[in-house]
């Protein structure tokens, strides 16, 4: 509900006066609900029946009489005024619906008695329903947060299966970001209702005054990043990568026109895997490398996130994004992270003949496809992009000028992707007639259901399948 959307969408349907039940779901994570004797008394008073009848009986009352009637107008008024002082929900009601609530959730027969009554009434009616979220598992009532989205866990103990060692990409980020904050007051941490599944905890812990956690809003969070932006802040927008979406519009409008100091931390970018098609982080990269002003960045491993955010928020001045995957850190190349220089990519491995360039953490993937061509007796380079806007394009010469077979690797669909960029910065520099090039990336589909190595496997991205693609064209020249 803290959506202007849904409010929009009240406003329409309450004018249609029609036949429409809205349940609002409030399991306390949103909206308060009303408690106690009085609430209870009001919600039974207005499921009734009676209730109804008589509020139709006092409107053909007042119908009888001319609304010039000086006893009609104080009526009208008195029964308003009573209305706001008395009536949960009055809000909805000036919407044009029918309220009715709060109801028990949980309760299964009530709940179906309310809905049964609500299908009687003629018109919009918002039922208000609460519930318990994690209702019925005791490890899930007391950290609903943390069970919003689960893998595999002991149902005995609630704790995770098979929990890697490794920290996630979003602790990684929550806890650099806690320590950047300790030496700079002007850096805030702003979130849309995930404070928690973005590694935000520890910050809104430490520093509470520094924390905005907005609600489901990720419009006005960007447009409020970037007023804390020219108010002199540093704002960091932790976001998950699928619901950047919908601020589309104040990204472009109110941060990279203004060329405002904002840093948007992209969760969840890439395939999130047994999410689904709605939350595949699988076009950010498509929208940000648009966008006048924006810098984009792709760390490939933890390490490299940490120095990544340090120049984000310290080093840089304009609008700048790091997109970062679900699940645990790579260990690949950790001790290998140098400084970061914008707009500049790094050659991992030199070498010549066939170049792989990888945009972020797909730098494990092109890094066994790496040990498969040398494993053929080819030397390939394997290079991290680190910045897909801009492109290092003086690092793509060079690697014209030693390779002729040119792919690039990431976990965005092509369109708008770094592997298009790539060719349209090879089809500028006069490179294309010199060497061929290859993008390895998603197809411009919604990606379905399923693990991170069961959708790689299927669209074409897991090692295996580009070596072969690699090694295939290889062969046919």
């Amino acid at each position: 509900m803290t959506g202007g959307v849904a409010f929009e969408a009240l406003n329409n349907a309450g004018r249609s006066n029609r036949k429409l039940i809205v349940i609002l779901n409030d399991n306390q994570m949103s909206i308060s609900g009303n408690v106690g004797a009085l609430s209870r008394h009001l919600n039974d008073l207005r499921t009734e029946d009676r209730y109804l009848e008589a509020k139709k009986d006092v409107k053909k009352l007042l119908d009888r009489f001319p609304d010039s009637e000086p006893v009609v107008d104080r009526i009208k008024r008195t029964k308003n005024r009573i209305k706001y002082l008395f009536i949960p929900g009055v809000m909805f009601e000036e919407f044009g619906f029918k309220y009715i609530g709060p109801v028990d959730g949980n309760n299964i027969s009530e709940l179906i008695s309310v809905l049964n009554r609500a299908k009687k009434i003629n018109g919009p009616v918002l039922v208000h329903v609460k519930t318990k979220k994690g209702r019925g598992y005791k490890y899930a009532e007391q950290n609903p947060s943390a069970y919003h989205g689960v893998g595999a866990f002991d149902l005995k103990t609630g704790k995770t299966i098979n929990k890697s060692v490794l920290p996630t990409y979003s602790e990684v980020f929550g806890k650099t970001l806690v320590k950047l904050a300790e030496s700079d007051k002007k850096i805030v941490a702003v979130s849309a209702a995930m404070g928690n599944g973005t590694g935000l905890t520890e910050f809104s812990e430490k520093y509470p005054d520094r924390f905005f956690d907005v609600g489901i809003a990720e419009q006005h969070a960007v447009s409020f990043s970037g007023g804390l932006a020219k108010s002199g802040f540093k704002p960091v927008f932790a976001v998950y990568s699928t619901f950047l979406q919908r601020a589309y519009d104040e990204i472009m409008q109110d941060v990279c026109l203004q060329n405002l100091h904002v840093v948007f931390a992209v969760d969840r970018a890439g395939i999130v895997g047994g999410d689904g098609e709605t939350h595949q982080g699988i076009f950010d990269l498509s929208y940000f490398s648009h966008m006048p002003n924006m810098t984009l960045m792709l760390p490939k491993n933890g390490a490299e996130l940490e120095k990544m955010l340090e120049f984000a928020v310290n080093k840089f001045d304009g609008p700048v994004a790091i997109r970062y995957p679900r699940g645990n850190v790579s260990k690949e190349f950790a001790e290998n992270t140098s400084e970061i220089e914008y707009g500049k990519g790094e050659v991992l491995l030199d070498g010549r003949d066939i170049a792989i360039l990888a945009a972020g953490t797909v730098c494990d993937t092109a890094m066994e496809v790496y040990n498969k061509l040398t494993n053929d007796g080819y030397t390939p380079m394997l290079v991290n992009l680190r910045f897909v806007k801009p492109v290092d394009e003086q690092l793509i010469k060079t690697v014209c000028h030693k390779c002729r077979y040119v792919f690039s690797i990431e976990d965005n669909v092509y369109e708008g992707g770094a592997g298009m960029i790539i060719l349209q910065t090879l089809n500028c520099m006069g490179e294309l007639d010199k060497v061929k090039f290859r993008s390895f990336a998603l197809p411009d589909k919604f990606i379905e259901h399923g693990t991170k190595n069961e959708l790689y496997k299927r669209y074409g991205l897991d090692s295996g399948s580009i070596y072969d693609e690699i090694k295939g064209l290889i062969d046919q020249d």
